[in-house]
């Protein structure tokens, strides 16, 4: 594969990570009541008093110049009104000198990154074999429920009253078999330490919520192989995510490839 040829890849790829990304924060918002969804000028946001990163996201993609500089304004006010701190996300091909400026200028600093990576499902192939203290299973009833919101907020350091919320978030889906999201736990020893949610737009699939319990996490590339081989069994094309720089060797080892990076900006 030549240099342009895999530029074109990594372009589309990036754009898939996008739409992917994009599509799972609307269907949150469809499902889950405390998640409100505004979308103007190539920008997307979620606003929830629940805890979730990608419930209390601005993501932005293709904004117009001529309206940067209002939009980032009215996006800030409209956050700040509910009393929550903002944080925007933007693909490194997307963050021209113009955005950073605007947001620069508004007291966001950059405080990271995250690595946007891909992976063709269709000729992926991995021998692994789940080790007997591993108990993989898809979220389909209330206790598996119960057990992926627990994981989720202990990583998260999640407060109990907003439990409810959580479990809400994960029961209205789980249980749907034409829900495009699919939660799975992972068990050692039959306590649950470590979850997933796969998301399934066009034909790709996102993996979201990839969290563990404190010094539990040795699960965590069993689980993944379970789910994507659930995706392939699918027909899922393409796996896509989002992680932080710390975990990029564990999914390159999967076979997932570097697609960029995902400019993270709070306000100070």
């Amino acid at each position: 594969m030549n240099l342009s040829t895999r530029s074109e890849e990594i372009l589309e790829n990036t754009r898939v990570n996008q739409r992917n990304m994009l599509a799972y924060g609307q269907l949150t918002a469809k499902h889950v009541n405390e998640v409100d969804l505004v979308q103007e000028n190539g920008i997307q946001a979620t606003m929830s008093p629940l805890k979730l990163p990608l419930m209390n996201d601005i993501t932005a993609v293709h904004m117009n110049e001529e309206l940067m500089e209002e939009t980032i304004l009215r996006f800030t006010d409209i956050y700040l009104a509910r009393n929550i701190r903002p944080t925007w996300h933007i693909w490194d091909m997307d963050a021209t000198d113009h955005v950073k400026d605007y947001l620069e200028a508004l007291n966001y600093k950059k405080s990271g990154y995250q690595t946007a990576m891909s992976m063709d499902l269709e000729n992926w192939m991995v021998v692994s074999t789940e080790p007997a203290e591993i108990n993989i299973r898809k979220v389909d009833d209330e206790t598996t429920c119960l057990h992926y919101a627990s994981v989720l907020a202990e990583s998260l350091n999640i407060p109990d009253h907003e439990m409810a919320g959580f479990q809400e978030f994960v029961a209205r889906v789980a249980c749907d078999e034409s829900s495009p999201i699919h939660h799975y736990v992972a068990y050692e020893k039959c306590e649950p330490v470590c979850i997933l949610s796969l998301f399934y737009s066009e034909e790709s699939v996102g993996i979201y919520n990839i969290e563990s319990v404190q010094k539990r996490g040795k699960s965590r590339s069993h689980l993944i192989i379970h789910a994507l081989k659930d995706a392939q069994k699918n027909n899922a094309k393409k796996a896509i995510l989002q992680t932080a720089d710390k975990s990029v060797q564990i999914y390159e080892r999967l076979g997932f490839h570097n697609d960029g990076n995902i400019l993270e900006y709070r306000m100070a």
